[in-house]
C-alpha cells in the first residue's frame, strides 16, 4: 500500500482516542465548553472533505500549484502567492514575544529581539453604532411580542428585528475575521508567546469603557492565541494577574507607585527611560520568557499554558472583605455533623435482621 497509506491509517485510531477521551471528560464535567457528544462518523453531505499527510514533502511549486505525496502536482483555485512569502521569510522559533492587550491599539507585540510592533483596534462595533441605534428605533416603533398577553409579533416587527439582527451578525464576523487574522501569524513566526491574565469581568464593569473591551473580545483572543501555539507546537506563557507589567521599567526593573490610565507615556524616575507604557509592557513580558527556562519549540504539542510564578513585587492583592456567602459559614455551635456512615451500617444490619426473620 505504501508508507503514506500507513501513516494515514496511523491517524484514524488517534482521532477516535481523543473523541472518546473528549466525551469521557466532557460527561464528567472535567471539560470546558459546549457538552460533547458520543463520537460519530463523519457525514459525506455535511463535513468538510479533508486529508492527512504524514509522509512525504509537500511543496508549493509556484503561486498555483501544489506538489502532495502520491497525488503529484494540483492545481490550486486561489493565489497562494502571500503564503510563498510568508514561507520564504521563515519564523523565529527561538525568539519570545510579549503582548500587551488595550482597548486604543488591540495588540502591542515586543519581542526579545527589541522589536515592537502594533496591530490595530478597528472597532467594529462603533463603526455599526449609528445604523444599529437606527435599526433598534425602527423596532421600538412596531408592534412586538407581549409575553404577559400572549400577544404575537407583526410581521413589520419581524422584519425590522431580522434587519437589526444581520448588522448584529456582521459585526461579529468582522470581529472574528479580525482576530483570526491577528492570532494566526504570531504562533507561526515566535516559538514563545507571553500574555496577561486579565480580569475581563472586572474590566466590563467600568461603564465608561465596558463596551469597548467586550467589542475588543480579549477572552476570544487569548483562547484562539491558545489553541494555534499548540497546533505550532510553541510554548504559550500567561503573566500572573498582579504582575505590574506597566509600572515596572523594562530598562532597569524598577517600579513606579502610580501610573494612571490616562498616562500613556512612561518615565522612570531611577535611569530615565522614556517609553510608551504598551511597549514597556511588552518588554517586561517578553522578559518573562527568559526567566522561566528556555524559549522556543521542542515537539509538536509542546506544554500548553504554562502559568508564571508572580513576582515578590507588584500591584496589592486586595481582597474585598465582608459578609459570607449563604450557607459557606461555620457549623453553629453544637450542631451535630452528618452520620452517613453510621447510618448506612444501621440500614444494612436492620436489613440482616429481616432477612434472618424470613
Amino acid at each position: 500500500m505504501g508508507a503514506e497509506l500507513e501513516g494515514g491509517l496511523q491517524h484514524r485510531p488517534r482521532d477516535a482516542a481523543a473523541a472518546f477521551d473528549n466525551y469521557a471528560t466532557s460527561r464528567r464535567g472535567e471539560r470546558k465548553g459546549a457538552r460533547m457528544g458520543r463520537p460519530r462518523f463523519k457525514s459525506k453531505r455535511k463535513d468538510r472533505p479533508a486529508c492527512k499527510f504524514t509522509t512525504g514533502t509537500i511543496r508549493l511549486d509556484d503561486r498555483r500549484h501544489i506538489v502532495l505525496p502520491r497525488l503529484g502536482r494540483i492545481r490550486l483555485h486561489e493565489d497562494v502567492q502571500p503564503l510563498v512569502d510568508a514561507i520564504a521569510e521563515g519564523g523565529r522559533p527561538g525568539t519570545a514575544v510579549g503582548i500587551d492587550l488595550g482597548v486604543k491599539t488591540l495588540l502591542v507585540m515586543a519581542d526579545s529581539a527589541g522589536e515592537v510592533r502594533e496591530v490595530a483596534n478597528p472597532k467594529q462595533y462603533d463603526q455599526a453604532l449609528r445604523q444599529l441605534r437606527k435599526a433598534s428605533r425602527t423596532v421600538s416603533r412596531r408592534r412586538g411580542r407581549n409575553r404577559r398577553t400572549g400577544q404575537a409579533p407583526s410581521r413589520r416587527w419581524e422584519k425590522a428585528n431580522a434587519v437589526r439582527n444581520r448588522v448584529h451578525h456582521r459585526v461579529a464576523n468582522l470581529r472574528e475575521n479580525h482576530l483570526h487574522q491577528a492570532t494566526a501569524r504570531i504562533p507561526a513566526e515566535y516559538g514563545t508567546v507571553v500574555v496577561e491574565d486579565l480580569n475581563v469581568k472586572g474590566m466590563v464593569r467600568n461603564r465608561r469603557l465596558s463596551r469597548r473591551i467586550s467589542d475588543a473580545a480579549f477572552g476570544e483572543l487569548r483562547r484562539q492565541l491558545t489553541y494555534k501555539t499548540q497546533r505550532h507546537g510553541g510554548r504559550l506563557i500567561v503573566a500572573d494577574r498582579w504582575m505590574p507589567s506597566s509600572k515596572t521599567c523594562s530598562r532597569c526593573g524598577a517600579v513606579k507607585a502610580k501610573l494612571p490610565l490616562g498616562g500613556r507615556v512612561f518615565e522612570c524616575d531611577v535611569c530615565g527611560l522614556v517609553l510608551d507604557r504598551d511597549a514597556n509592557a511588552g518588554h517586561n513580558l517578553a522578559a518573562l520568557a527568559a526567566a522561566n527556562g528556555k524559549t522556543g519549540t521542542e515537539v509538536t504539542g509542546d506544554p500548553g499554558p504554562l502559568m508564571v510564578v508572580p513576582k515578590p513585587r507588584g500591584a496589592k492583592q486586595k481582597t474585598r472583605t465582608g459578609r459570607t456567602r449563604k450557607g459557606t459559614g461555620t457549623r453553629a455551635a453544637g450542631a451535630t455533623p452528618r452520620q452517613g456512615t453510621e447510618t448506612r451500617d444501621r440500614r444494612q444490619d436492620t436489613r440482616r435482621e429481616q432477612l434472618a426473620l424470613w
